[in-house]
């Protein structure tokens, strides 16, 4: 956590200075101590050396040794210290521990050398006579200015160091209480300083994970307060505009959403930004691998990635068409530069149009007119070849006129069916634009029965039977008049591609809710490969016969569109030489009481 950190920081850097400092002034007094120590011990041998200087002088100047060893022993005894009273030539007159005839001579000592040159000498060695580390010093004893012996005083430095120690252990053990007072305060001071910032890292941390529903509370300090404040206005500002771009981008997430175009958004790097749904839905994409991918490795179509490519490099609109299989949908592309509000180039976009429908219009259209032409061209050229014939001279030949007259009949009635089922498919087509086909409740077998009496002659011709069979007491929310076409039109197409003494059968059934009506005959079917185009304007399975039964290639076509003027639809089954059966299915079905 931040703030641990930083009061560990804070006070681990207080706890080193207080510790580096106290231990430095530790160690600093440790050598004063000692220094003053050792100073002032040898001082004060220097000083009960001193002091003796007139016992010796006076022993020395009566011959008293004896009596000046006693004094000396007692001396030490009460001052710990070792008394030795040396001749100038070295030799050892007295001695307070030791017997002096028994010691070595005393003239190479430093301590000694120094004294019988006139100045007090001071040293520190091993003694081999008591074998211990003493610190000897001596002075000189002096008559008329001149030396005459040395007064030397000595004390173990094992002592010394003993008072040493007892002082040092002091000073440490006053160190550490101070170290731990110092670090107690310490930690309460570090916490104190450190508090203040706990808020504001946990007010961040709080910020950086979408926590902007709180604000952070005054302080005493002046500082921390404006702080404070200048992060609850911070919190406050970044909250409005999270808001803001939220609400920004739910709305262009909307209009995307909404959007029946593909949209597709790259970085400079072809690496996509965004696609909408109705570009996965386009190029058959999973909307979870995508985003922040490659355009290559997600789009198979060389010209989309070639427009990208041209847009990222050029201000100019970028277009062209690709076909996306299994269903060969024609969707157009339009690429542009993408950048941001400086003006810089960011990436591109594509705009994706999906227009199969347009283009499969264009070819019905296409189609259409063809087949118009061709229909209406038929029998206006053979009417205008038996016109020119007349006016050549055939109108004089009775018979013949005649004959030629009921061609030109015939040819007449059959381009005035074409018309006809033209300006009702028209009809039908505008009806179901607008919505404006009006529907009422009616029982379906009389429908059935309009159907047939129309029919009637033209299966009586031909000694077809005309069935029904079914539930007479259906009824349902429909436009009657546009149901009973519909039968017509499937009843009359299997009439007429029927054989003569053959049945037509019609039937209404109930399946799931839906009304539907089948039209069987024993005619000459439909080759499976034909059965999804026989529902298209002017179709024909065998046009040679079409014509000759005077087939205007509409029927079918107007059976569709009257389904779907009422929500349904007509499907068919069919097996050359064997017949066919046409199923109308109307929806809203409801039974008679």
């Amino acid at each position: 956590m931040p703030y641990k950190r930083l009061l560990f920081q804070i006070y681990l850097t207080f706890l080193v200075i207080t510790f580096i400092s106290l231990s430095t002034i530790t160690w600093f007094a440790q050598n004063l101590a000692r220094d003053f120590y050792l100073k002032e011990t040898s001082r004060n041998l220097q000083d009960s050396a001193v002091l003796l200087n007139d016992q010796v002088l006076a022993a020395l100047s009566d011959g008293q040794t004896d009596l000046l060893n006693t004094h000396i022993i007692r001396c030490d005894s009460l001052t710990k210290m070792r008394f030795t009273v040396i001749l100038t030539n070295g030799k050892v007159v007295a001695d307070s521990r030791e017997n002096p005839n028994r010691m070595d001579n005393h003239a190479g000592r430093p301590e000694v050398k120094d004294a019988v040159a006139g100045r007090a000498g001071s040293s520190k060695r091993f003694s081999y006579t008591v074998e211990e580390n003493l610190m000897y010093v001596a002075v000189p004893v002096k008559q008329d200015d001149k030396i005459i012996a040395v007064t030397r005083a000595s004390i173990s430095i094992n002592a010394i160091e003993a008072a040493l120690s007892s002082i040092i252990n002091k000073f440490i053990i006053t160190t550490i209480i101070l170290i731990l007072i110092i670090a107690l305060i310490g930690w309460l001071v570090s916490r104190r300083i450190s508090a203040p910032y706990e808020e504001i890292f946990n007010a961040i941390e709080r910020v950086a994970h979408g926590d902007l529903n709180f604000r952070l509370n005054p302080t005493k300090s002046r500082v921390m307060k404006n702080l404070n404040e200048a992060l609850n206005k911070m919190i406050v500002q970044i909250d409005e505009k999270i808001k803001t771009i939220n609400q920004q981008s739910r709305e262009q997430q909307a209009v995307l959403r909404s959007m029946a175009e593909g949209v597709i958004a790259v970085d400079s790097n072809k690496n996509i930004i965004t696609m909408n749904t109705a570009a996965y839905k386009l190029l058959g994409l999973d909307m979870d691998q995508v985003e922040g991918r490659k355009i290559k490795e997600i789009v198979k179509y060389k010209e989309l990635r070639k427009i990208i490519t041209h847009a990222i490099k050029t201000n100019e609109l970028i277009e062209d068409e690709i076909i996306i299989p299994p269903d060969d949908r024609y969707v157009q592309l339009h690429g542009t530069m993408l950048k941001n509000e400086n003006g810089e180039t960011i990436g591109a976009l594509v705009v994706l149009n999906d227009v199969t429908r347009l283009r499969r219009l264009e070819v019905v259209r296409r189609d259409f007119v063809a087949n118009v032409s061709h229909e209406i061209r038929t029998p206006l050229t053979s009417i205008k070849g038996f016109i020119e014939t007349l006016l050549d001279g055939a109108i004089e030949e009775p018979d013949t006129a005649k004959r030629f007259l009921k061609i030109m009949i015939k040819q007449s009635n059959r381009l005035n069916s074409i018309i006809e089922d033209l300006l009702t498919l028209a009809s039908i087509e505008e009806s179901e634009k607008r919505q404006a086909v009006q529907f009422s409740k009616a029982k379906i077998n009389k429908v059935i029965d309009s159907a047939l009496s129309v029919c009637q002659p033209r299966a009586q011709n031909k000694n077809i039977a005309l069935t029904v069979k079914g539930d007479d007491k259906i009824e349902l929310m429909m436009n009657a008049t546009l149901v009973e076409q519909a039968l017509v039109n499937l009843i009359d197409n299997a009439v007429k591609y029927s054989a003569e003494n053959t049945t037509v059968e019609i039937e209404s059934v109930i399946e799931k809710d839906e009304c539907v009506l089948n039209v069987k005959d024993q005619g000459i079917g439909v080759a499976k490969e034909q059965l999804p185009r026989i529902f298209e304007r002017f179709y024909r399975v065998d046009k040679a016969r079409s014509r000759t039964l005077g087939g205007t290639g509409l029927g079918l076509a107007i059976v569709k569109h009257i389904a779907k003027v009422h929500n349904g639809r007509v499907t068919v089954e069919s097996t050359v030489g064997k017949g066919s059966i046409f199923r109308l299915i109307l929806p809203k079905i409801k039974k008679a009481d």
